[in-house]
């Protein structure tokens, strides 16, 4: 094989080891992110704080926002990729029906009990 396709093809794994190394980086880096907020709304509800219904809604905006982004990034199609959009995308519906509950603590509660769900049920089934 001539050395300039050897080089194509070492640099297009690189390349796709690199895209699938960010895409799972980016992913973490996203539930990072939701697990702090997720505890901020937790206090909100259940655990004493201060119901803010304005930042409840920004977060929850911001759940659905990451979660289309997510669907969007998946770009399989085998039956985990299509069972993972398909978790995401029930995410996004739970998180809408959760902003527009958040004016009321009881009625986010309530929604917002669904979200937590989701989020359980896909850490159940993919264990992280």
């Amino acid at each position: 094989m001539p050395l300039r396709t050897t080089r194509f093809i070492v640099f297009c794994l690189a390349a796709s080891v690199a895209g699938l190394a960010w895409g799972s980086s980016s992913l973490k880096s996203t539930m990072r992110s939701w697990k702090g907020d997720a505890a901020a709304i937790d206090r909100m509800l259940v655990g004493g704080g201060a119901f803010d219904s304005a930042e409840a809604e920004r977060i929850l905006r911001g759940f659905a926002a990451d979660s289309q982004s997510i669907v969007a990034r998946i770009s399989g199609s085998n039956a985990e990729a299509r069972d993972v959009k398909a978790r995401f995308g029930r995410f996004f519906q739970d998180a809408q029906s959760a902003v527009e509950a958040a004016p009321s603590r009881d009625k986010l509660k309530t929604a917002y009990s669904s979200l937590r769900a989701d989020c359980r049920s896909c850490h159940d089934v993919y264990n992280n």
